[in-house]
C-alpha cells in the first residue's frame, strides 16, 4: 500500500498545470509504445502525482526567484524544496519505479532548476544560454517517458528516446509561445521571452531558425529505424504537432532590454 500519497504536499495549482503535461504523455508517448487510450486509468494517478510535485517544486523556485537572489542561500526555498524531492523518491521506491537511470533523470530536472535560477540573476546572457535552458525545461517530460517505461517493465530503449528528444524540446518552446503573454506579465521564465528581450522585431525569425534545427535532428535520427518504424514515428511526430500547432506571436517590444546579449 502506498502510503506517501496520504500527505498533502502538491496544491491544485500544481494539478492543473500538472493535468496538461500528462496529456501531452497520453499523446505522444502512449501511443509511441502501444498504449490503448482505454487504459489510460492504469497510469493516470501515478503520472499526475509526479508531475505535479515537480510543478509544485517550480511554483516553489518562481515565488522565490520574484523575491531576488540566489535560491540555494534561502533556507525555506532549500528546505520546501527538499521536502518535495523526499516526497518524489519515497513515492516512486514505493511503486518500485525508481532506479539508477530514474535517479539521474531528477538529478537533471536540479541541474535545471539551478541553470534557470542563474540566468535570471546574469547581467549579462548569450544566446547558448537560452538554448541550454531550453534544452533542459522538458526533463520533467523525459523523466515521465523513463517512468513510463518502468510502468511497462520495458528496457530503457535509447534510440527511441534520442529520436524524441528535439521533440521534446520543441514541444516545449512553442508551449511557451501560447503563455507568453501571461509569462510576460507575471514575470515568469519564457524561452520566447528571452529571445524577444535579446533579438526584439528579430526574434520570431531568430527562434524560428532554432525549431528548424530540431526538426532536421528530429528527422536525422528518424533514419536509424526501418521504413516502417519511420512512417510510424513520422506520422505520430506530425499529429502531435498539428494537435498542438501554435504561431509565434509578435514580440513584445514595450519590454526593456536590461539583459545585455553576448555573442
Amino acid at each position: 500500500m502506498v502510503t506517501i500519497s496520504q500527505r498533502p504536499i502538491i496544491s491544485y495549482q500544481a494539478m492543473q498545470k500538472a493535468a496538461r503535461i500528462t496529456q501531452y504523455v497520453y499523446q505522444f508517448y502512449f501511443p509511441l509504445h502501444g498504449i490503448p487510450l482505454a487504459d489510460i486509468a492504469s497510469y493516470y494517478p501515478t503520472l499526475t502525482t509526479i508531475e505535479s510535485i515537480i510543478y509544485q517544486a517550480d511554483f516553489v523556485m518562481e515565488k522565490y526567484q520574484d523575491l531576488g537572489g540566489e535560491l540555494s542561500l534561502c533556507q525555506d526555498y532549500s528546505r520546501q524544496i527538499r521536502e518535495l524531492k523526499n516526497s518524489l523518491i519515497c513515492l516512486l521506491h514505493e511503486l518500485d519505479l525508481y532506479d539508477p537511470v530514474i535517479e539521474d533523470r531528477l538529478l537533471k530536472g536540479e541541474e535545471f532548476i539551478k541553470l534557470e535560477n542563474e540566468i535570471m540573476l546574469k547581467a549579462a546572457i548569450s544566446h547558448s544560454d537560452i538554448i541550454n535552458v531550453a534544452e533542459s525545461r522538458s526533463s520533467d517530460v523525459r523523466l515521465l517517458h523513463h517512468i513510463l517505461f518502468r510502468m511497462l517493465k520495458k528496457q530503457y530503449d535509447e534510440r527511441l528516446i534520442s529520436l524524441v528528444w528535439p521533440a521534446e524540446v520543441i514541444a516545449d518552446i512553442e508551449d511557451d509561445f501560447k503563455s507568453y503573454a501571461d509569462d510576460v506579465s507575471e514575470n515568469h521564465y519564457n524561452t520566447y521571452h528571452m529571445f524577444a528581450l535579446l533579438y526584439q522585431e528579430d526574434a520570431p525569425e531568430k527562434i524560428s531558425s532554432e525549431i528548424f534545427r530540431y526538426e532536421q535532428m528530429f528527422e536525422e535520427r528518424l533514419l536509424q529505424f526501418s521504413s516502417k518504424e519511420r512512417a510510424m514515428f513520422s506520422e505520430l511526430y506530425h499529429r502531435f504537432r498539428h494537435i498542438h500547432d501554435a504561431r509565434i506571436p509578435e514580440p513584445d517590444l514595450s519590454q526593456k532590454l536590461t539583459l545585455q546579449l553576448v555573442g
